[in-house]
């Protein structure tokens, strides 16, 4: 597995980060689950599919591994994903970053 080398993300933890290119279409109950379905009129839906395009990476890197249950010692897990968002909204820079780092380029980093 490829580790990112990058001062900002080694100032957060000495545990690498794992670099992911994630899907681009979520299930609908997944968002649901993960509480991210609303506002609905923001999203892209795919009607013949029933899935959403993502508007942000954490959409489809959330749920990696919801269907498991994780180890004290497996842990942390560091993602990093870098994917194209779809949204209608706009001037909505940080209104999704709490708990999340920026950088320049703007890939989000999950702590």
């Amino acid at each position: 597995m490829p580790k990112i080398k990058n001062p900002a993300l080694d100032q957060v933890s000495d545990t690498p980060f794992i670099p992911i290119l994630p899907p681009l279409m979520v299930k609908t109950a997944v968002l649901d689950k993960m509480a991210r379905l609303e506002p609905r009129e923001e999203r892209y839906y795919l009607p013949e599919d029933d899935m959403y395009l993502i508007g942000s990476a954490e959409h489809s890197l959330g749920p990696i591994h919801m269907a498991e249950t994780l180890l004290e010692s497996e842990l942390p897990l560091r993602y990093v994903g870098f994917s194209s968002a779809f949204r209608r909204e706009a001037g909505t820079y940080g209104k999704d970053m709490k708990e999340l780092l920026s950088d320049q380029t703007d890939p989000r980093i999950c702590r």
